[in-house]
């Protein structure tokens, strides 16, 4: 596993945003990775800070927090949330290096 440690400018989460693996109220949320996973180079998130992405130096994409009409992209929007970062598959290997994250949709480019 490699971890991160990240600041977030939210306190409050329901829906498992922090990506800590709980669903608990913190600062400074320390987020694990798979060990394939390299550095985080950006850090995504919507308006209503609901979901969060991240994509790591090798072009991965991960996502984690709300999912009830399946913006996570991790296709199944039978999970509403999850509080771990959920590989993001995406066709045509296409390479994502920017992220848009909205309350019921997420574009990556």
């Amino acid at each position: 596993m490699n971890t991160h440690q990240f600041s977030h400018d939210f306190l409050h989460q329901t829906l498992g945003q922090l990506g800590d693996g709980t669903f608990n109220d913190s600062f400074g949320s320390r987020v694990d990775f798979p060990s394939s996973a390299s550095e985080v180079l950006y850090v995504a998130s919507g308006p209503s800070a609901e979901s969060v992405f991240y994509i790591t130096d090798d072009g991965e994409v991960y996502g984690n927090g709300y999912n009830d009409r399946g913006q996570l992209g991790i296709g199944d929007d039978s999970i509403d949330s999850t509080n771990v970062p959920v590989k993001v598959d995406f066709p045509n290997s296409a390479d994502i290096g920017h992220i848009s994250a909205s309350s019921s949709h997420t574009t990556g480019w």
